[in-house]
């Protein structure tokens, strides 16, 4: 017999749309400024960073409070949901080049993004975590943009995990990327990937069906 979810946990998957679809509609604003910005020809290039460092430091925020209430989630439910993180992993993990593996295992993602057993914010964040280091470039880019064009707030958690990990993801060099990956002895092995992967995640360009690819070139 399968777990069912409790209401508080309800309660806070629909807390968290509630939110996230507010901060959705403010980033949209923001986006469209940065278009304004972007059409003028005396803009300088400064401006243009300026929004950028503005639009990542609102994606770590989103981030910061998603990991909070996810913590809060879990002591206040008292329960385990590493089943789930670890299906989304092994979904990860067994990702390649091949078209029906692609088909496969952004079904399987779904589905468990959709299990009401696990809030949603919870399988966000593994999402987000593991996905950003994969290393099969637009095989991960291609599962990113189906997976958040059915669920949008998983972008800008996403983007915010690139932040973390990569400087070279944000404008400016920005001072709040994990230092630790650095001192590991394939660094720059690891930056290859992590910039592959952020490369064919802005050039990804999906026709047809209903996946839109929420940070394509113009972002990039």
């Amino acid at each position: 017999m399968g777990i069912e979810t409790s209401p508080s946990a309800k309660s806070g998957d629909e807390q968290y749309r509630r939110d996230d679809e507010r901060e959705l509609a403010q980033e949209k604003a923001v986006l469209e400024r940065t278009s304004v910005v972007g059409s003028s020809a005396t803009t300088s290039s400064f401006q243009a960073e300026e929004i950028g460092l503005m639009l990542v430091k609102q994606r770590l925020n989103k981030l910061q409070e998603l990991e909070a209430m996810n913590q809060e989630l879990k002591s206040r439910l008292n329960e385990d949901f590493r089943s789930f993180e670890k299906s989304i992993e092994r979904a990860i993990k067994q990702i390649t080049a091949v078209k029906d593996n692609v088909n496969t295992k952004i079904n399987e993602i779904v589905k468990i993004f959709k299990d009401p057993r696990c809030p949603l914010s919870i399988s966000i964040a593994a999402f987000a975590k593991r996905m950003v280091y994969k290393r099969t470039p637009f095989a991960s880019s291609y599962v990113i943009v189906h997976v958040a064009s059915m669920f949008p707030q998983a972008m800008d958690i996403l983007l915010a995990e690139f932040h973390k990990a990569c400087i070279y993801t944000a404008p400016n060099h920005i001072a709040n990327s994990d230092q630790s990956v650095w001192d590991s002895s394939d660094a720059y092995e690891l930056l290859d990937s992590i910039m592959k992967l952020y490369g064919a995640l802005v050039q990804e360009d999906i026709h047809g069906g209903n996946a839109t690819n929420m940070h394509g070139i113009e972002h990039g």
